[in-house]
């Protein structure tokens, strides 16, 4: 299984969750319009790769 399907569990409960999904659905949709991966990633799913900016935005996870 993906370890980033668990992505939510490593966010600090008192964030808005609803906020935090509905920006990665923003990001998701961009990236399906073209727009370019702020991370290198081996997935091709925008979804997957939209949880990957986070984590790296958010420091939970390194650039691979």
């Amino acid at each position: 299984m993906n370890e980033n399907l668990k992505f939510i569990d490593k966010f600090d409960k008192e964030k808005n969750i609803y906020e935090m999904i509905t920006k990665l659905a923003k990001r998701a949709h961009d990236l399906i319009n073209g727009a370019p991966p702020a991370v290198d990633t081996k997935e091709n799913d925008p979804i997957y790769i939209a949880m990957e900016e986070v984590l790296m935005r958010e420091g939970l996870r390194k650039n691979e």
